[in-house]
């Protein structure tokens, strides 16, 4: 799988837990694929290179964490909006964060930015 595709978990309360392959070739996370959505920790694959916009919209995700080497290009519009994240280490392939990317995330206390951002 090299998409998951927008809306694809969309309201999908009783799922918890998403796990991907170490050798996963996801590569887009879609529009709201995952928003309303009762997970709380999610380690991206390296693979992964956009995450959409309201990928992860109003989850109780309090961990998001991306592998090392991380491919990550885009973190798009409103991707992580009303989540519970505390933390996040944003890799230093990053080249974009969209607008309203981390809105009323009011638990957020603490962005680094990895070593050549």
């Amino acid at each position: 799988i090299k998409k998951i595709s927008p809306y694809a978990f969309n309201f999908c309360q009783k799922l918890t837990k998403v796990k991907f392959l170490r050798d996963s070739k996801l590569q887009i996370i879609g529009e709201s694929a995952f928003s309303y959505y009762s997970i709380t920790s999610i380690l991206i694959p390296k693979s992964v290179t956009t995450i959409s916009s309201y990928a992860f919209y109003n989850c109780p995700l309090t961990d998001l964490t991306f592998s090392e080497c991380s491919q990550l290009e885009l973190i798009d519009n409103n991707a992580v909006s009303s989540s519970s994240l505390k933390s996040i280490l944003v890799p230093s392939s990053v080249k974009r964060i969209g607008e309203a990317s981390f809105c009323l995330c009011e638990m957020l206390d603490d962005v680094k930015f990895s070593e050549n951002s």
